[in-house]
């Protein structure tokens, strides 16, 4: 998905539901709504939405908790890098 989509308000999907429609087939992304300019609904193809019903990820609790304690671990060790940028994960 585009991180950056197509915006229109909600008029213009009055007056031309089947070019939006069009435009989230074509693209495969997400049309935004917006009413009085803040974002009111989204517009998806049927495919793009039936795959984010099938995102099956699970969140593991106990998987990240267990991450969490080992960096703990590290940093009390002294193995901590402070990060000041971005950038500094790759360094």
């Amino acid at each position: 998905m585009n991180p950056i989509a197509a915006t229109y308000p909600v008029r213009e999907l009055q007056r031309n539901y089947r070019t939006l429609i069009q435009k989230a087939k074509d693209t495969q992304d997400a049309v935004v709504l917006t009413k009085d300019g803040t974002p009111d609904a989204v517009l998806l193809d049927v495919a793009t939405y039936h795959s984010l019903l099938r995102d099956d990820y699970v969140y593991d609790e106990k998987k990240l908790l267990k991450l969490v304690q080992a960096a703990e671990k590290s940093l009390d060790a002294g193995k901590g890098k402070r990060l000041v940028s971005w950038d500094d994960l790759d360094a």
